[in-house]
């Protein structure tokens, strides 16, 4: 996939060459799916896909509402009403600029829109979820019609005032619980050793470890709120894949607390981590930083010293 141009104005007309795909398909999935509530920011992540033999060219908005035709249903089949950012952003003046993207044949492009920014969510209740993709500003490529999404949203209640997540494997619900620090740091290495990542990075503040470059640290700061939304999901990934943040990303096969210490709202918790190698065992002390956000201890960072082998 490449960017053929990086910005024009809404007044500039489309290339004349650009082609009409004929097999190409609009898909949305909800974005780190989990628990909603009324008045909760829900992501989804929306993804164009050429199926056809040729190329296929669009233009992408800064401003998503450039490019959908989004609608919330109840299943009485009732529109929700659209919001009023929606509304601001529709009749501003200001200018509109877009990128020009081409997908070769079988290429994809994903990107995420806030769906608060187009309707007021703020009852429970289920809802269908659909989505029109404009693909030009001339209107001069037929739209694209996407799948449907099944949104519930249960009533808010004192109890859920943590972040929850569907644990991929089991399908259960994971919630945030005011543990204590050197709990919060025996689950995380738990859930590594079984690799259940959303155990991993329930206690985790990912924004905190991102930002402890300080080169991402300015980049994280300037960038618009979806923007920062997909850095994390791929700083996620790189933790899976172990390309960095390796103090988390490699399970520990032994593990033991050996200290902690903390005050209101820092906390500082030593491990003691083995790692079983071939012809030894590699062994490492970990100092876990912790920071407490109303009553919940979340890791913010951490240092490696290598104790020596065994």
């Amino acid at each position: 996939m490449r960017i053929l141009k990086s910005y024009f104005l809404l007044l500039f007309f489309l290339p004349s060459f650009l082609l009409f795909g004929q097999e190409v398909s609009f898909h949305l999935q909800f974005h780190n799916q989990r628990v909603y509530y009324p008045n909760d920011t829900i992501w989804v992540r929306a993804s164009v896909r050429n199926n056809s033999a040729e190329d296929y060219i669009f233009s992408l908005a800064d401003q998503s509402e450039r490019n959908i035709n989004l609608s919330v249903r109840t299943l009485a089949n009732q529109a929700l009403p659209v919001s009023e950012n929606y509304m601001m952003r529709i009749a501003s003046n200001e200018p509109i600029f877009y990128r020009l993207i081409k997908l070769l044949p079988g290429e994809e492009h994903s990107f995420l829109i806030r769906l608060n920014d187009f309707v007021d969510i703020r009852e429970p209740g289920n809802f269908i979820v659909q989505a029109e993709f404009i693909p030009s500003v001339k209107n001069a490529q037929p739209t694209i019609s996407s799948n449907s999404l099944r949104l519930s949203l249960r009533p808010s209640s004192p109890s859920t005032q943590f972040t929850h997540s569907i644990d991929a494997q089991t399908g259960e619900i994971l919630e945030r619980s005011p543990l204590t620090p050197d709990e919060v740091v025996n689950f995380t290495l738990n859930g590594r050793q079984m690799s259940q990542w959303n155990r991993v990075f329930l206690y985790l503040n990912l924004e905190a470890l991102y930002q402890r470059s300080s080169d991402r640290r300015a980049y994280f700061l300037n960038a618009s709120e979806s923007r920062r939304v997909e850095l994390l999901e791929n700083f996620k990934e790189e933790i899976r894949s172990g390309e960095i943040e390796s103090g988390v990303a490699v399970a520990p096969d032994e593990f033991e607390i050996l200290q902690v210490s903390y005050t209101p709202t820092h906390a500082r918790v030593l491990t003691r981590q083995v790692y079983y190698r071939a012809q030894f065992n590699e062994v490492k002390q970990f100092t876990w930083h912790l920071e407490r956000h109303e009553s919940i201890w979340l890791i913010t960072g951490f240092a490696i010293e290598n104790i020596g082998n065994q």
